[in-house]
């Protein structure tokens, strides 16, 4: 039988060095993490002339964007390196690193993003509302997948 886990103490972090993967800096103030490890497969097809019905076959897979809303920080460190990643694409490729509450240990997924492809810039719907933004980043490559113990 699964186990329903909460997505209370969900991380994420960048790394950066800029390719290095191994010290990351969490990101503050994470409202939502969408499409990590994500991703579709492309499929061929593979129908022949006296076929009546459409045949497939998978080929390679094609890495989702992982988007995250933040409550926006001008002021945070981690908040502008994300900001200027957008601003100077030149920075990446960026590790990154997703950890899941699971436990008494984590499950982590960590993600090579090839750049921010979207800074949705500030947002504020009225004078009660937190200013936010979301980011979006575009996974290159194969994800590494470690999970809980």
């Amino acid at each position: 039988m699964a186990t329903v886990w909460g997505s209370q103490g969900t991380t994420l972090g960048v790394d950066e060095l800029s390719g290095a993967s191994n010290s990351f800096t969490l990101i503050s103030n994470v409202t939502s993490l969408t499409a990590v490890g994500g991703g579709s497969v492309t499929q061929a097809l593979t129908t022949a002339l006296a076929s009546t019905v459409h045949t497939f076959r998978a080929t390679i897979k094609k890495p989702s964007e992982v988007s995250f809303d933040v409550w926006y920080d001008p002021t945070d460190s981690a908040h502008k390196f994300i900001r200027n990643l957008c601003d100077t694409p030149s920075n990446g490729p960026n590790y990154w690193l997703a950890t899941y509450n699971t436990g008494n240990t984590n499950s982590t997924c960590q993600f090579l993003g090839s750049g921010i492809s979207t800074f949705d810039g500030y947002s504020t719907a009225d004078v009660e509302d937190n200013l936010m933004t979301t980011f979006a980043v575009q996974q290159t490559g194969l994800p590494t997948w470690v999970n809980a113990t």
